[in-house]
């Protein structure tokens, strides 16, 4: 049994920061996005990861390596042009070990409980079968209908509230993580793009193919913009999803702050609000405050006398004494000069630098 990791996607809703790297190797305080799903499929016995790429490939084999830390076996198949959502499964077919094999699309963070979305599969006798989570409003997706059993009935895109209400009082949508049998994997064409939700799903739906519905209340999340990917660190500093098993939690000025590893503080630094999150070698200057939400990754220096809150920067990051910044969100290797105001949630990508005294609002 294999797990394919669909991560080949070129993020343009991130960009700035998916410029320089890969969307799913964007950081979650220390840990990147895949390492998350890696560390998931782990738990659960799953082994043995092919990893399809495409979008700045080169970068990943540097960061990911061969999966050991994550406690798995990694593999790469390298996307040439762009197949799709289902495409790129066909292409990495000669790697898969016998079937079934677990599918997941490389933005998405989640909890799901793997072992048992495959003991429903089995039970089911399906050959495909769709985790879903439900949502409020689904105007923005695709509901897949069911019955009592399970059993897909209908695929509905983009459904206004009116439509949906009629069919569902409850509204389940394509979680973007799939149980497939070795004979769909062969179904998939090869060389060209290839959908699932657009093409392959509604084909055997329409052949009478038995695709179940695994319904799902696990955490999940879409990290595919600035928004969604700020909002999955808060989820994890306050206990929406289990943060990595090398995160520590501590106290300090009555807050909750979350650690990577050592951190430096200088005299009279306080934690004004939590939960933070402050990875391993930051160094936090004499008299800084720290509000509600900051995320600090690996080797960030904060200047004497700033203050910071909502606050997300990436390794490496420099801030100068006396900045004032509220909702930034920055990338790796930031620069920001003493005296700085940020007072909007401004994008930075990697490398930007900032002069003294600049002023964002």
């Amino acid at each position: 049994m294999s797990v394919i990791l669909l991560a080949g996607g070129p993020g343009t809703r991130l960009h700035p920061f998916t410029h320089t790297t890969p969307k799913p190797l964007l950081d979650l305080g220390d840990v990147p996005i895949l390492g998350m799903q890696l560390a998931l499929c782990a738990r659960h016995g799953l082994t043995d990861v092919v990893l399809n790429i495409h979008h700045l490939a080169a970068r990943v084999p540097e960061i990911l390596g061969d999966g050991a830390r994550w406690g798995v076996q990694l593999r790469y198949s390298v996307e040439e042009t762009p197949l799709g959502t289902a495409g790129p499964v066909a292409l990495a077919s000669g790697l898969l070990d016998e079937g079934p094999h677990v599918v997941f699309n490389g933005d998405i963070l989640t909890d799901t409980d793997l072992t048992a979305l495959l003991d429903a599969h089995r039970r089911s006798g399906a050959a495909v079968t769709l985790t879903c989570t439900e949502v409020k409003d689904p105007t923005a997706f695709g509901l897949v209908l069911a019955g009592d059993s399970g059993r897909v009935s209908r695929f509905l895109e983009k459904p206004t509230q009116d439509e949906a209400r009629v069919l569902v009082d409850r509204f389940w949508i394509n979680a973007g993580t799939y149980v497939l049998e070795d004979a769909i994997v062969r179904r998939i064409p090869h060389g060209r793009p290839y959908s699932f939700e657009r093409e392959l799903f509604p084909a055997l739906l329409a052949e009478g193919v038995a695709l179940h519905r695994f319904a799902s209340d696990a955490y999940w999340r879409d990290c595919g913009t600035p928004a969604s990917w700020r909002q999955a660190v808060r989820d994890m500093l306050e206990g929406r999803l289990a943060p990595p098993a090398h995160w520590r939690r501590e106290e300090r000025d009555g807050h909750v702050v979350w650690t990577g590893g050592r951190v430096t503080w200088g005299e009279g630094a306080r934690v004004d609000g939590g939960p933070v999150f402050l990875g391993d070698g930051v160094v936090i200057g004499a008299d800084v405050r720290l509000g509600r939400h900051v995320v600090l990754g690996p080797d960030v220096a904060i200047g004497a006398s700033s203050r910071l809150t909502g606050v997300m920067l990436g390794r490496h990051a420099r801030v100068g004494e006396g900045t004032r910044l509220q909702g930034l969100l920055g990338g790796d290797a930031c620069e920001i000069a003493a005296d700085c105001v940020v007072q909007t949630e401004a994008l930075l990508a990697s490398g930007t630098v900032l002069a003294r005294g600049t002023r964002i609002a």
